[in-house]
Parts: C-alpha cells; sequence; structure tokens
C-alpha cells in the first residue's frame, strides 16, 4: 500500500525489498489485468527447474483477451521454455535478489516499458530471459477496441496520460539498449509508429491523445534518460 501513486516500478521495488526483508528467494510480478491459470505456480517453478539455472527472468506465456490471441507463438516442439528479449511485467518469475542487485526497476519510468528496459538490463548482466511454451494466464492489455482485425492490432486505446509515457519510455529504452539489442530496438520504433496509426484511425479522444504521444515523443528524444534516480 502506497499513500501516493508513486507509479509501477517503485511500487514493484518496494515489493521486492519487503520480500528480500521477508526471506523469499523468489517473487512473481502480477496486475489487476491477469487470470492465472489453476497451478500456475507449479508450472512456473517446473520450467525453471528444467532450466537448471537461477539466473533468469521467466514470464508466463498468456492468451491476449481483446486480441484473442496466443501472446507467444512458440510452436509445439518441446516443454521447455524458449528464449525471449523482453517479457510483460504480469506473470513474470524473477529471482529477488538478483534483480535488486541490479537496482531493480527504473522508477523514473513511472509506467509503460518499465518491463522491457529490466529485461534488456538483466540481459546485459548475464540473465537469461524466456517464456513458457504453454498459457498459464489470461490478460487484458489496454481496452477492448472494436472494429476490424486492425484496429485491434494498432489500438491499444489508452488514456492520454498512457499514450504519453508510451511514446516517452520506449525511446528512452532505445536510447539506453539500442547499442547491444538493436533489432528489439527498430521494432520498438515501428510499434511507436503504429501506435501513432491506431490512435488516428481507430481511437476516441483522438486530439488528447495524440497531443499527449508528441509530448511524450518530445521528451523521449529530448530529456536526459542516464540521469540519476
Amino acid at each position: 500500500q502506497n499513500d501516493n501513486n508513486v507509479g509501477i516500478a517503485a511500487a514493484l521495488n518496494r515489493g521486492l525489498r519487503d520480500a528480500q526483508a521477508a526471506g523469499y528467494a523468489w517473487a512473481v510480478t502480477v496486475d489487476q489485468a491477469s487470470e492465472p491459470v489453476e497451478g500456475f505456480a507449479e508450472a512456473m517453478l517446473a520450467s525453471v527447474r528444467a532450466l537448471k539455472t537461477c539466473r533468469l527472468l521467466l514470464g508466463a506465456n498468456y492468451v491476449d483477451v481483446h486480441r484473442r490471441r496466443l501472446a507467444h507463438h512458440v510452436g509445439s516442439q518441446g516443454s521447455a521454455p524458449v528464449r525471449r528479449t523482453t517479457l510483460i511485467t504480469s506473470g513474470m518469475l524473477l529471482p529477488v535478489a538478483f534483480a535488486l542487485a541490479i537496482d531493480g526497476f527504473r522508477e523514473d519510468f513511472f509506467i509503460d516499458s518499465v518491463d522491457h528496459e529490466f529485461c534488456l538490463r538483466a540481459a546485459d548482466h548475464s540473465a537469461g530471459v524466456f517464456v513458457t511454451r504453454e498459457p498459464l494466464m489470461r490478460h487484458a492489455i489496454g481496452a477492448p477496441v472494436a472494429g476490424v482485425r486492425w484496429a485491434r492490432a494498432l489500438s491499444s486505446a489508452h488514456p492520454a496520460l498512457r499514450k504519453y509515457f508510451i511514446a516517452r519510455n520506449a525511446l528512452w529504452t532505445v536510447r539506453l539498449h539500442a547499442y547491444r539489442h538493436p533489432l528489439w530496438s527498430s521494432r520498438q520504433l515501428a510499434r511507436i509508429i503504429a501506435e501513432a496509426v491506431g490512435i488516428l484511425l481507430f481511437e476516441t479522444g483522438r486530439f488528447t491523445k495524440i497531443g499527449a504521444f508528441l509530448r511524450g515523443i518530445r521528451d523521449g528524444v529530448m530529456e536526459d534518460v542516464r540521469r540519476a534516480r
């Protein structure tokens, strides 16, 4: 419980510190938009044992409720988790001591790309990043968007404030990690373009949202992302 809205990153870091103080070696980060399947914890721990390493981040594959599809199509060969570049926050199993040793989640991000930046930084510290093959939860990203399939693919229907952070933090993450993760970074730039198209074509309140999005792009380019927390 926080007295003020300190952002998801600060809240996650507080949870990690509390977990460490209580003597827990592992934590799972989950948000209100997720519904884990029965046996979630057992399946995640079985995957960790199969990987035979503790320096890892393990994400739960999931069914995207609004887009009505599996988030990660990883094939049906074998049962071992597969490597990913980044994971979403919800459904991520992580070693508490390692997460805190690399300074946890970036609190100046507040929300959006908090998870992606953390995964890239963990990989730079030699952690493996994996996702389960089987879906272990249902998860809703953004709000449902009516219309054709392209509308659901391009639009997340987040409010204007989230549009600001989506743009700013995606650019911050690219600036921090492009030199080690160029392919992922190029996809993030494409994501920014797709998000702008989705706002203009499919979302309500598009003028307010595109204004916030453009301010996010400005601050993502101009602000000093390497400043201290």
